[in-house]
């Protein structure tokens, strides 16, 4: 393998997020393509408990290049999805994942998916009902039109479920393999066959692969990966990634035992703060294990204080070292997310606490600590399946401006996580619609921004309510929200919710899809529209044409609207960059026109209002940049506006401008 550390950072996030998880936070899109060294990673290491059976399935599959529709069926933790992966990409398909949220309109966004030629679709149902036939026509639905255009689609479902409803032979049900035969695929790609005869006959090795899920086999390869160097000796390096993959359970046992009463008290403090306050200052760390320890009732250790021990020799006796920067580094592979384990499951009276010393840390913080403390939460809990303090601990960073950052991260985290994640995408619906403060309404915002990359119908749906606020920091969030979903690969969706709200009953939410999409359409660079830019510079015609149409529908929906302030607010990019007269500028009138004349089955009667309204803009923009109004160039466009657009109802074709 040439990155394993990234593969093992990938594999971690699939085990805490359940299945196949993609980075929160980095550009994504609707269909989230999973990276091509991945997809090769998991196509390889994947193990069939029924090797013909499969071989015989994917070779059908394979046969029609991938284009098709099939069905991988299983219990949870069989490698159902794994084996979806394996199938597309064994028919050299790019492998997209789509995340379906049960709360959204999903037979719509799918209809809007763009498919592309060789893509294939990774759909996963089995978190959805068996009774909702309506999603799976949707999907043979999508299936058929990814066929059509030169795609596959792989859709992951529990066990028995639609099984009458799947068009025959198109469903294979995928049987749990031996966690033996899955972690020594792993091991061979992440460390090596050369070195796994040892593994395979260690007997501790044997004895905890023998009732063990694959996840667990995976657990085991990556911990052998992170501990490879950590020891001399393939006992000792066996041992190391044992404990590890054990969640170093038997050693905090001990350590814990002999760490009792008044004496053991503030070690276990440091520990623990330790442990969440990883990868922080060293001494802010023991600063803050004193308050952690006040708050218990318990006197500080005043580590690196006048009567307490020194910095190293308190962060030796919990295992941990300040590496070169002074911070705080555990010397056991993975020790910080056992110690806090171990503290959730063994003292769950400290939660509450460990909870308000958390959020005071943040408050108090005046760098990047809220959003390493919101992702170590984040992981917590979903590891320890505690959705209730999720909810909880989210409602209290949202509250306050001082904690709104690690709100934002904590929410998009775990509302990205599809079964874990319902409760507050529950709440952020709740937040959305009753608006109980701007300072939570904001928060509600950015966190659809970020979630909405791997769930945009649910996170859509939530910036609708929000939309109807008055308040113009919330408006604003907003705008920001669908400005930055629509930068990430979901323009077009976007838009179709736009176009949405300027039909709705709410003016506030018509007022603010305008304002949106003019700030779209104004966004530039060196003087050219980005929009505009990126149709000129598509990597081929249909491309173009594609982004293109998009923008069409933007400047469409303004036009159709009257929003004399965001046709403003656009002209004065667009016109000045036509008023240039190149080809880009050439472009930038075609878009304009196009909007202006609309569909050919649109109403003349509505193309009329367009055209009124895109010559006031053009007259507005003059009058307020000091430019002749009697210009050639600004008359030839009007022209064009008028011309062109009649063309749709059989007038007299017009010129061009030029």
């Amino acid at each position: 393998m040439e990155n394993p550390g990234f593969i093992s950072t990938l594999l971690q996030a699939g085990a805490i997020y359940g299945g196949i998880h993609l980075y929160m936070g980095e550009p994504g899109a609707e269909a989230q393509r999973v990276p091509p060294e991945y997809q090769e990673y998991l196509r390889r290491a994947f193990v069939p408990a029924e090797p013909e059976k499969f071989a015989d399935f994917r070779s059908r599959f394979r046969g029609e290049a991938g284009r098709r529709t099939v069905f991988l069926l299983g219990e949870p933790g069989s490698g159902r999805t794994v084996a979806a992966v394996a199938l597309l990409a064994s028919a050299g398909l790019r492998v997209h994942r789509l995340v379906l949220d049960p709360e959204g309109r999903e037979g719509r966004r799918l209809k809007g998916i763009r498919i592309d030629a060789g893509d294939g679709y990774l759909i996963d149902l089995s978190g959805h009902g068996t009774a909702d036939l309506g999603l799976l026509h949707d999907v043979l639905e999508f299936g058929a039109r990814a066929r059509s255009a030169g795609a596959g689609t792989a859709v992951v479902l529990g066990p028995g479920r639609h099984g009458a409803e799947l068009p025959p032979g198109s469903d294979f049900t995928v049987v749990r393999p031996p966690a033996m035969d899955v972690f020594a695929a792993h091991f061979r790609l992440l460390v090596g066959g050369e070195r796994l005869s040892a593994w395979l006959a260690n007997g501790e090795v044997r004895g905890a692969m023998a009732e063990a899920l694959p996840a667990d086999a995976v657990r085991l390869a990556r911990m052998a990966l992170e501990t490879s160097g950590a020891e001399a000796g393939q006992e000792k390096w066996i041992d190391a990634a044992l404990h590890a993959f054990r969640n170093w359970r038997q050693e905090l046992e001990d350590w814990f035992g002999n760490k009792q009463g008044e004496d053991g008290a503030w070690p276990r403090v440091l520990l623990i703060a330790g442990a969440l306050l990883s990868g922080r200052d060293a001494v802010e760390v023991l600063v803050s294990a004193d308050r952690l320890a006040g708050m218990l009732g318990l006197p500080p250790g005043d580590a690196g204080g006048l009567v307490g021990p020194g910095v190293d020799e308190a962060l030796k006796s919990i295992g941990a070292v300040r590496d070169g920067s002074g911070r705080l580094r555990f010397q056991k592979v993975e020790y910080d997310s056992a110690v806090l384990d171990y503290v959730w499951q063994e003292h769950p009276r400290l939660r509450d606490r460990l909870v308000e010393w958390s959020i005071r840390s943040i408050a108090e913080s005046s760098d990047g600590h809220g959003r390493e403390a919101a992702e170590r939460w984040a992981d917590l809990l979903m590891r320890n399946g505690d959705d209730e303090t999720a909810n909880n601990l989210f409602n209290a960073l949202s509250r306050t401006t001082q904690t709104s950052a690690a709100a934002t991260r904590f929410g998009a985290l775990v509302a990205s996580a599809p079964d874990f994640g319902k409760r507050i995408r529950r709440r952020v619906y709740d937040i959305a619609q009753r608006r109980p403060t701007i300072q939570q309404s904001t928060v509600a915002a950015r966190v659809c921004a970020e979630y909405g990359k791997v769930i945009p119908s649910s996170a859509l749906l939530r910036l609708r309510w929000l939309a109807a606020s008055e308040a113009e920091a919330v408006r604003r969030s907003v705008i920001d929200a669908l400005e930055e979903l629509a930068r990430s690969g979901m323009r077009e969706e976007v838009i179709d919710e736009l176009e949405d709200w300027t039909e709705s009953e709410s003016g506030s939410r018509a007022s603010l899809a305008c304002e949106t999409l003019a700030a779209m359409l104004s966004r530039a660079e060196d003087g050219t529209p980005a929009l505009l830019m990126e149709t000129c510079a598509a990597s081929d015609e249909a491309e173009g044409w594609r982004l293109g149409q998009e923008t069409v529908r933007a400047w469409k929906v303004l036009f159709d609207q009257a929003c004399k302030a965001s046709l403003a607010k656009a002209a004065d990019v667009w016109l000045p960059r036509y008023l240039r007269r190149d080809d880009v500028g050439n472009v930038a009138a075609t878009i304009m026109v196009s909007a202006v004349a609309g569909a050919p089955d649109g109403s003349e009667e509505s193309m009329n209002r367009r055209i009124v309204t895109a010559n006031r803009m053009v007259y507005q923009w003059c009058d307020e940049a000091g430019q002749d109004d009697h210009d050639m160039d600004v008359v030839s466009l009007q022209r064009w506006i008028h011309g062109a657009a009649h063309q749709v109802f059989g007038d007299p074709e017009s010129e061009r401008p030029g």
